[in-house]
C-alpha cells in the first residue's frame, strides 16, 4: 500500500485519488521497464508502454469515479454509513456535525458527543445527544456501534487531546483530530 490506493477514500477528493493513481501506475511501469531491461526483454516499444500507462490510469480513474458516484448515492439513502462519536461539543464540534449533516454523501453519521461537563449529558446539540463526559469514553465505545472518533477540541487543550489519543491507542476505531489552527492563522 505504498501510495494509499487501497485505503478508504471517503474523505479524499477525486483529484487527490487520481494523483495517487498516477503515482502508483508510474512506479509500476518503472518497475516493469527496469525488470524488462534487467532480463533483456525488449518486446514492447516505448509507445506501447506509454499507451499502457495512460490507458490504465484513464480507465481506472473512470471506474473509481463511477464507484465514488455510486457510493455517494447509496450513502445519501442511508447505506454504507460510518458511525461517529465527536469528543468536544464546542464550536468546533458543532461545525463538524453541521458539515456531516450538510454532506450526507460522506456517509458519516454522528451518534453523539462527549462533553467536558457533566451538566451537558443528555442535552441535544445540533440534533445530536451528549452521551457522556470525556472520562466515559471507553464505556461509550464498549457499547459498540462506533466506527470513528473525531476529537474536536480547541488547540489550547492540547494536553487533553494527547491524553485522549493515548487512551484510544488500544481501541479498534479510526481516530481523527479536527484542528482549529485556522482560527489562529486568521487572527
Amino acid at each position: 500500500n505504498l501510495t494509499g490506493l487501497y485505503g478508504s477514500k471517503r474523505l479524499t477528493s477525486l483529484p487527490k485519488e487520481v494523483l495517487d493513481l498516477i503515482k502508483a501506475m508510474t512506479v509500476s511501469v518503472l518497475i516493469f521497464v527496469s525488470l524488462a531491461y534487467f532480463f533483456k526483454e525488449y518486446r514492447y516499444s516505448r509507445l506501447t508502454i506509454f499507451y499502457f500507462w495512460f490507458l490504465t490510469i484513464l480507465f481506472t480513474a473512470l471506474s473509481r469515479s463511477y464507484a465514488r458516484h455510486l457510493l455517494k448515492s447509496l450513502r445519501k439513502k442511508g447505506f454504507n454509513l460510518r458511525y461517529v462519536l465527536v469528543i468536544g461539543e464546542g464550536d468546533l464540534g458543532r461545525k463538524l456535525i453541521q458539515s456531516f449533516q450538510s454532506h450526507s454523501e460522506l456517509g458519516l453519521k454522528a451518534v453523539g458527543f462527549l462533553s467536558d461537563s457533566r451538566e451537558n449529558v443528555g442535552r441535544f446539540i445540533e440534533g445530536v445527544s451528549v452521551l457522556g463526559t470525556h472520562q466515559e469514553l471507553h464505556e461509550v465505545l464498549r457499547r459498540g456501534g462506533i466506527d470513528q472518533v473525531f476529537i474536536a477540541l480547541p488547540f489550547h487543550l492540547h494536553e487533553k487531546i494527547k491524553g485522549i489519543l493515548a487512551s484510544l491507542k488500544n481501541e479498534l476505531v479510526t481516530i481523527k483530530v479536527v484542528s482549529d489552527l485556522y482560527d489562529f492563522v486568521t487572527l
